[in-house]
Parts: structure tokens; sequence; C-alpha cells
């Protein structure tokens, strides 16, 4: 268990977490979490969860506190940050919600937000879909209405 809770395996200083905040499961190969009735919830890459798998490299937060899953020998990009950056910057920059540059803040209408995504992800809808926090079927709504093909996004 993770908590504020010194009977809790790992305690966080965080006053935004719970004293029993969440549980973190294995099943064979697979990893989970859940959340166990906390006041501020948990999140998994963005998205409201009470119980989820969770795959390399998937973003956690629990009350102000981030966790990024994965496995330490595996390269995982961390964005820049300012020293003083707080939970939300940082949660917003690593989920590809907050620009790193100029040219990246400049607004983008839709059709080029989903271009912008399907070049980033290689045409991976699934990569797209958790980059834009929305699902499989509602990206390719979007794809079908701006007439767009991942496979066109593609390497070679």
């Amino acid at each position: 268990m993770l908590g504020r809770s010194g009977r809790d395996r790992l305690v966080f200083a965080d006053p935004r977490m719970s004293r029993q905040h969440l549980r973190l499961v294995r099943r064979g190969p697979v990893f989970g979490v859940i959340d166990l009735k906390s006041k501020n919830g948990i999140t998994v890459n963005g998205q409201d969860v009470t119980v989820c798998s969770l795959h390399q490299g998937d973003l956690l937060r629990a009350g102000d506190t981030l966790m990024l899953f994965g496995r330490l020998d595996l390269d995982i990009p961390l964005p820049r940050l300012p020293k003083d950056a707080d939970a939300d910057s940082i949660e917003a920059r690593m989920l590809g919600m907050e620009p790193e540059t100029e040219e990246e803040a400049r607004p983008q209408d839709p059709r080029e937000a989903l271009v912008a995504a399907l070049t980033r992800c290689e045409g991976n809808v699934s990569e797209v879909a958790r980059l834009l926090g929305s699902n499989r079927k509602q990206v390719y709504r979007w794809l079908k209405r701006h007439k767009l093909d991942p496979k066109d996004y593609r390497p070679t």
C-alpha cells in the first residue's frame, strides 16, 4: 500500500494523499493499481481511475505525487522541467498536454492536433488516444471526420 500512514510500504509526506491511498498489485506479468477509496482519487495518464492495469511509461498521480511506472533499466524519456514546476504542470508536460516550445504553444485546430499526434505516435492509434487523453474509438471517429488514415503516418 502507498499513502501517508506509517503502516504503508511506501510513505509519502503529501498532504493531498490519503493515509492509505492506493495499492499496487501484480498478477503474473500484469501490474495494476487500485484506489483504496481515497479522498482525492488517482489518475493514470490523466484519466481518473479506481482500478487500472499499468504499462511501461504510465504516469500515476495520487494527491500531488507523480509516479512513473516502469522498469528502471528501460529508457523512458522525461521532459525538461523548471525547478519550481508543480505536479499539475509536470503531469501536463509528461502527457503532452503542455507545450515544450513556443511553436508548440500556438493554438492548433483539431485536424492539426490530430496530425501532430499521429506523427508523434507514428500512426499508433492506441498511443494517439493515450497522448490526447481519449480512447481508441473516439480517435477513430476523429480520423474518419478529418479523412485521415493512421497508416500514412507509420514508418516505412
